[in-house]
């Protein structure tokens, strides 16, 4: 019996939950860009998600977890592993006093309409993930990054609970100790300021730098320190495009492509661009995209 086999018996005989074979990381990312990977598991429960966890780990088959499918560009070649998702999990939101304890699969734009006007609730709520992919990249929007309102986040590793105090070490900026890790985020523990939000402001921004004609993943690249990112790429670069994969007009650090890319060539158009920034003004643009499964 071979590691899929024995995983798709363990599923059933456990009820952790529904699974797909045989699945492709276009169809569960924003780029829908991707090859193709075992299975993708939907786990009821926190608990059966550890279940599966450690389970995984006995037949030594690897996974990752996948959030809203956001900031990730996967490569074309076959994933010899499993995707875990929190998507039939109830996203747990409990309040106490200024406290918020939710659970990774809570989608950011649920939070800001679930318990109303605080502190970078409603700049979050335009990222188009979860709060646990958030917090493994530390994701931001209009100045504001989540590790701001970050108290505590709990995770599963080597089949024990632990939940990290956010005592300033664990982020930086887009990146913390939880990406390219085994530490799977079961919860977080948010710090809840009373504060008037603006939503219609922030998304009257969004829209001036959104491009509609194409499938994207946020913003590219991190900002180097006392730049911006689209403006070095577009006084900087003259690449535009890549086969069907293109820098936007509209704002020079989303990349797109039309429906017919492949993930080779978005890659190569990454490159691309940051061989001609470099080479005019001598900064290597670093990516804030998740590169996953590249050789």
């Amino acid at each position: 019996m071979d590691k899929v086999e024995k995983l798709v018996n363990y599923i059933i005989s456990n009820k952790i939950g529904r699974y797909i074979k045989n699945e492709e990381f276009k169809k569960y990312t924003t780029l829908k860009l991707g090859g193709k990977f075992h299975m993708i598991i939907f786990p009821t429960t926190i608990e059966k998600l550890k279940s599966i966890v450690d389970f995984l780990g006995n037949i030594n088959m690897e996974f990752m977890v996948l959030g809203n499918g956001s900031n990730i560009l996967c490569s074309d070649d076959e994933y010899d592993g499993v995707v875990l998702s929190f998507k039939d999990i109830d996203p747990l939101c409990l309040q106490i006093n200024d406290e918020l304890i939710v659970n990774a699969g809570v989608k950011l734009n649920f939070l800001y309409h679930k318990i109303g006007e605080y502190y970078g609730l409603d700049k979050l709520s335009l990222i188009p993930g979860t709060i646990g992919g958030g917090v493994v990249s530390n994701c931001g929007a209009y100045g504001l990054n989540i590790s701001e309102i970050i108290k505590e986040v709990c995770i599963y590793e080597n089949g024990k609970e632990l939940w990290i105090n956010n005592d300033g070490n664990i982020f930086g900026y887009r990146t913390s100790v939880f990406k390219n890790s085994q530490k799977v985020i079961l919860y977080v523990k948010l710090k809840l300021i009373k504060h008037k939000c603006d939503l219609i402001k922030w998304k009257k921004e969004k829209l001036k730098s959104q491009n509609i004609e194409g499938y994207n993943a946020g913003s590219t690249f991190k900002n180097p320190p006392g730049y911006s990112a689209w403006k070095l790429i577009k006084e900087h670069s003259t690449t535009k495009n890549v086969n069907d994969c293109f820098v936007s007009e509209v704002h020079a650090n989303m990349f797109y492509h039309n429906g017919k890319g492949k993930s080779c060539d978005m890659y190569n158009l990454m490159e691309n661009v940051k061989k001609e920034v470099f080479k005019k003004t001598g900064i290597l643009l670093e990516n804030e995209w998740i590169l996953f499964n590249f050789k």
